[in-house]
């Protein structure tokens, strides 16, 4: 049984794009996501989610960089986004500056105070390789193993 507090972490396939779902119960720590989005302010970090304490995930592997200040990475730049590795089905890159990193943590704010289930997206698709969201409440266990590719 996973800890209900853990932000799990799943990818599947739907008819209009790839998704990777950062999801839990109502109790779900968004907090401690919000807390590493925060980190990324700085320059030049590196952390890769899948292996964060408050993150349960089976399959998918994501590292996060922060690209630095908007004065030296463009939010119109193409490495502002998540990519998925290529030659692979479930392993991603997601950058940001590191205004980009506070604008997705101030993002999550709303997830963290709701008392109801609720979603929030975190990128924007066909821009980026994938839809990210982050969703309390809306998804049991099962979606961690659930076929990928429906």
């Amino acid at each position: 049984m996973i800890e209900p507090d853990k932000v799990r972490l799943a990818y599947y396939e739907s008819q209009e794009s790839p998704y990777l779902m950062l999801f839990g119960p109502l109790d779900v720590n968004m907090g401690a996501l919000q807390q590493c989005f925060y980190r990324l302010r700085e320059g030049g970090l590196e952390i890769e989610l899948h292996h964060q304490p408050f993150v349960h995930s089976e399959n998918v592997k994501i590292t996060l960089r922060s690209l630095g200040s908007l004065l030296i990475a463009k939010e119109s730049d193409p490495l502002q986004s998540i990519r998925r590795i290529p030659h692979s089905q479930m392993l991603f890159t997601w950058s940001r500056s590191s205004q980009g990193w506070d604008h997705l943590a101030e993002l999550l704010e709303g997830l963290i105070l709701s008392t109801t289930a609720c979603h929030q997206y975190l990128t924007q698709f066909p821009g980026e390789d994938a839809i990210v969201v982050a969703s309390k409440g809306e998804y049991g266990d099962e979606a961690l193993t659930q076929d990928r590719n429906r």
